[in-house]
């Protein structure tokens, strides 16, 4: 997640500068990170981000004959990373190619797996049926469709041995294979409607102060912070993204950084109107 994080800030620095030199940088090295940690789901991400940075690119009228280099970026990152990670990754550890996992057949067996495992007898529940399953449990009734089973039904407690009712009813014993299968098993459909509209209010707020900003750094930081807002429900299928201690620590500070600069001009405005009123006002009368 953290790899995703300063790729999303690499994206913005584009964004807010078009220089390329720290985006090659970046995905270079998040390749190389990912090839090492084999994470297959890097190559997707930063192709989702791509596309969003390229629309956000098209909207505010940028120029279009950047785009060329951005596509040949991509290119060039995929036609490395296949090889690179075939060569000395998968044959190296006895794994299949990567190629082969694009297949509809291992596309259907990695999404919807529901099979224990063969060596510890745990649920290897893909993250398609994981939110399929969730999607089923809550639409038994209108209210816990709409609402949930409600925070925290889905923990646990040894010490006082009580779990939640998602646990108590759970076919797979309380496997969690998508994070968002979780949210919409505790948030419903209201709940999880809300947390986007917050997310896109949020991205919306700093990519419209991104565009205005002079200070080139701040504006990186509010474009890089508004993809990672938008791709919310992205890392909520892939991973636990509030476990990632120091990531997630720089994401929430960075946040609150950043709309306090956005708030501060108006709250000086506002001082000083205040100020000039009663600078302007009639003696002897008061003003609030």
């Amino acid at each position: 997640m953290f790899v995703f994080f300063v790729v999303c800030l690499g994206f913005g620095h584009w964004l807010a500068t078009h220089q390329a030199k720290g985006l090659l940088l970046i995905i270079a090295l998040g390749t190389v990170g990912a090839m090492l940690s084999v994470t297959k789901f890097y190559l997707m991400a930063v192709a989702l981000l791509g596309v969003a940075t390229l629309v956000l690119h098209l909207v505010r009228g940028g120029r279009f004959r950047q785009l060329f280099l951005y596509v040949a970026l991509f290119i060039l990152s995929a036609a490395i990373f296949l090889p690179v990670y075939n060569t000395f990754i998968a044959n190296t550890r006895g794994l299949k190619p990567l190629q082969e996992y694009l297949t509809m057949d291992s596309l259907e067996g990695y999404l919807f797996s529901d099979g224990k495992g063969a060596e510890d007898g745990k649920y290897n529940l893909g993250r398609g049926l994981a939110i399929t399953y969730a999607w089923q449990q809550i639409s038994g009734d209108p209210v816990t469709t709409l609402f949930g089973f409600g925070l925290g039904s889905r923990t646990s407690s040894i010490a006082l041995n009580v779990s939640g009712r998602v646990l108590d009813d759970d076919l797979y014993g309380g496997v969690n294979a998508a994070t968002l299968g979780t949210w919409i098993q505790e948030f419903g459909l209201v709940g999880v409607g809300l947390f986007l509209c917050l997310n896109i209010w949020m991205a919306w707020k700093m990519l419209r102060h991104a565009r205005h900003v002079d200070d080139p750094y701040l504006a990186t930081l509010e474009y890089g912070l508004a993809l990672f807002t938008l791709m919310w429900p992205l890392w909520l299928w892939y991973q636990k993204p509030w476990v990632s201690g120091v990531m997630m620590t720089l994401y929430w500070v960075g946040i609150g950084f950043v709309f306090q600069q956005i708030n501060r001009p108006f709250k000086r405005r506002s001082r000083f109107a205040d100020r000039e009123r009663r600078v302007a006002a009639p003696p002897g009368r008061f003003l609030p």
